[in-house]
């Protein structure tokens, strides 16, 4: 079972949060300005602060749905070697002409 922490605690994060616990991920927390009420999951703090030792322990899955927002966070954390996970639910169709990977907007 792979590790990972959410970033963001708004309504797309929830959704990846259903979406990962349907694929059996173990997800270990989440990471957002402030402690929200995010289901049973534990609040580490915020993306300049929480205890780096996670980047090592855990993947990290990007749930902000503001597409200005969420390139913000992607670049600025990938700086700091934070290793998102790419993500497809078993049971979602992806066409064989789709590429997968890191993309850069």
């Amino acid at each position: 079972m792979k590790n990972v922490i959410i970033i963001g605690a708004g309504g797309f994060a929830r959704e990846l949060y259903s979406y990962l616990k349907d694929a059996n991920y173990e997800i270990i927390g989440y990471i957002d300005i402030q402690e929200n009420n995010f289901f049973d999951l534990k609040y580490l703090g915020n993306e300049d602060n929480f205890d780096k030792k996670l980047i090592q322990k855990a993947s990290f899955a990007l749930g902000v749905g503001q597409i200005n927002l969420r390139k913000k966070i992607l670049v600025k954390l990938s700086k700091k070697s934070f290793n998102f996970i790419t993500f497809i639910h078993p049971q979602y169709f992806v066409s064989k002409e789709a590429k997968i990977g890191q993309v850069w907007l």
